[in-house]
């Protein structure tokens, strides 16, 4: 969910390719924490 509010929020025109790498990063981020703490998907 926080992937899709980061790149929601940013504009094409400006940011270009960095809206698919911060998306990305969110949510490898988030998936790592989940790993992390021991829960299941």
């Amino acid at each position: 969910m926080l992937a899709i509010i980061v790149s929601a929020g940013m504009d094409p025109e400006i940011w270009g390719g960095m809206i698919t790498l911060a998306s990305v990063a969110v949510f490898s981020l988030g998936l790592v924490l989940v790993l992390v703490a021991g829960s299941e998907l």
